[in-house]
């Protein structure tokens, strides 16, 4: 299963730089950064790249903001509804859940 992972890693990886060697061209349009030629539609991907992790940063933020005052608003009520030693069990049942899960995906 690692191995599976880490060829995807390597393919992606290659994909990146092909695509990347590709973008670079030495053309009359282009400005020079650093030594490295990059055109105007390379610097154009870099500043939405750039916009498109802040966007996913402030959502990954927002997302475990939400399940924590999820978890806290859900938990006192679950117990109330099935009982302290019931939830526990149910708490147990989806750790064993998630965790086969992960080992068979």
């Amino acid at each position: 299963m690692a191995v599976k992972i880490f060829r995807r890693i390597e393919v992606l990886t290659r994909k990146i730089y092909y695509d990347a060697e590709k973008m670079i061209k030495t053309n009359n349009d282009s400005s020079s950064l650093g030594g490295i030629v990059v055109n105007e539609y390379w610097q154009k991907n870099i500043n939405q790249s750039s916009k498109q992790i802040k966007y996913g940063a402030l959502m990954s933020y927002t997302a475990v903001f939400v399940n924590i005052i999820a978890g806290l608003v859900y938990t006192p009520w679950m117990i109330s509804q099935i009982g302290q030693a019931d939830y526990g069990l149910y708490a147990l049942a989806l750790s064993v859940i998630v965790f086969l899960l992960l080992i068979l995906v």
